[in-house]
């Protein structure tokens, strides 16, 4: 394995945009939270190499913080090099936070990546959660949380359906502190949007699992649509 791929075209790519399309109309769609902070792609050519962080610009970020992330990084990979799409925030090292009645609610950090909550859990948190603002606490630890897999090894997968990256990107490293992925559910589950708005989410991202990836321009399968009150 050589990472040609890694070191040659992605480096013009950006992160795909939210298109236009109301999320109600959005196919088959699987749901996110959509994390405050900066959403960048992070290149790996190998799993002994520096990660290079790149933002929305396609300019290239350095930093304290990123070389924490990257040091956990280099051991978590179960594969020889990728491109993954995500966020730098402070939203997923949030503490947990506790409600008047005594019930611990789960930080963000402990949902990223689970695929659903259990019935308990989604029961105290939807009793009664205090609502929070995202993470703007600069004595947080800055956390990496992918979103989606545009390459790996020698591979794009540009044309590759949404769901099957997902799953792509559950083998393509492990989860650390600073390293993680996005949970994802399937409409119809309220609990988990009680949970989300109160770890401090205001936007929801509805993708279609069909879906394919469109570098620096804007997918009209991807729309992001704010978290109900009620």
């Amino acid at each position: 394995m050589t990472g040609r791929v890694i070191e040659s075209e992605t480096r013009t790519w950006r992160p795909q945009a939210f298109g236009r399309r109301p999320a109600r109309e959005v196919p088959d769609p699987l749901i996110e939270p959509l994390w405050s902070g900066e959403r960048i792609l992070l290149a790996m050519s190998s799993p002994d190499a520096e990660p290079e962080f790149h933002d929305v610009d396609g300019e290239t970020l350095e930093g304290t913080a990123l070389a924490a992330i990257a040091a956990e990084l280099r051991p978590a990979m179960r594969t020889w090099s990728f491109v993954v799409d995500g966020y730098l925030t402070r939203q997923a090292t949030m503490p947990e936070q506790g409600t008047d009645q005594g019930i611990a609610t789960p930080s963000a950090g402990q949902l990223v990546g689970q695929m659903m909550f259990g019935r308990r859990l989604a029961e105290a948190v939807s009793a009664k959660v205090a609502s929070q603002e995202a993470a703007t606490d600069a004595n947080l630890p800055v956390c990496f949380v992918a979103i989606d897999l545009l390459a790996i090894d020698d591979d794009t997968l540009l044309d590759v359906p949404l769901l099957e990256r997902k799953r792509i990107l559950d083998g393509a490293f492990e989860e650390r502190a600073l390293v993680r992925r996005t949970p994802f559910i399937r409409p119809h589950v309220k609990g988990w949007m009680v949970a989300w708005r109160g770890m401090g989410f205001r936007e929801l991202a509805y993708k279609a699992a069909n879906s394919r990836y469109t570098p620096g321009r804007p997918n009209d399968d991807w729309a992001a649509v704010a978290i109900p009150r009620e």
